[in-house]
């Protein structure tokens, strides 16, 4: 019996590297690391969950699929319960921007020289991390899942030139967007910049109603000229 991965999922396993020793941090299910290893892609893998409940489930569904001899589910805080070296790729999908840094943060000791990301929202705080932190961003990808654009970054140790030069507007925005993107385009770059100028004109409205936060305001109509200047067709 094998596993079917959505197509968010899916997209994060092409990008993982054959014969990889993997760390999918906040598993949930399992599934990933369970398809990984169906499909003769990595040695083994490690999946960490912090709370009890999808640390059980993943438990369970790599007992129902017997093999226990090549998944080993851990519970613990992020990479808190991983050895320095013990892995070369981490997972990090299905959580906000915010928390995937966080995570990176606090495990920074023991991150491996790979990292697969896809971070629900925020992905720019993701960017600002890899890029202060000595990650090279290699990989930018898109994917659509019940009329959601997801994105998926991959990087590896390696500094990146990509934005430091770049100064204001553009640099922020370009955070946001994802360098990559920016330069590839593919198709659902506009689904994602529709998304994302759709998110500013509905905070500058609601911004409209006040006399407060001035600055942040004209910051915001200065990014929506910007992405109908330069982006939307």
């Amino acid at each position: 019996m094998s596993i079917t991965l959505a197509p968010r999922l899916a997209a994060v396993a092409q990008l993982v590297p054959e014969g990889a020793v993997v760390a999918d941090i906040g598993g949930d299910h399992g599934f990933l690391l369970i398809y990984l290893v169906q499909q003769n892609k990595i040695k083994r893998g490690i999946i960490s969950e912090f709370t009890a409940g999808p640390y059980l489930n993943a438990l369970r569904n790599v007992q129902k699929y017997k093999l226990e001899q090549k998944i080993e589910v851990r519970q613990g805080d992020g990479l808190q319960k991983l050895a320095v070296g013990e892995v070369n790729v981490a997972v990090l999908a299905g959580m906000g921007g915010a928390l995937i840094s966080h995570i990176l943060t606090i495990g920074r000791i023991k991150l491996p020289p790979f990292l697969i990301m896809q971070p629900q929202n925020a992905a720019s705080k993701v960017r600002l991390w890899l890029e202060a932190n000595g990650y090279q961003l290699v990989v930018e990808k898109l994917v659509l899942e019940r009329n959601t654009c997801y994105e998926i970054l991959v990087a590896k140790v390696g500094q990146s030139s990509q934005l430091y030069p770049l100064q204001g507007i553009k640099r922020k925005m370009l955070f946001e967007i994802g360098p990559i993107l920016w330069q590839e385009k593919p198709p659902l770059i506009q689904v994602k910049l529709a998304e994302l100028l759709a998110k500013k004109e509905r905070i500058v409205n609601g911004l409209e109603k006040t006399t407060e936060r001035n600055l942040k305001k004209q910051q915001l109509k200065s990014e929506i000229a910007w992405l109908k200047e330069h982006i939307v067709t």
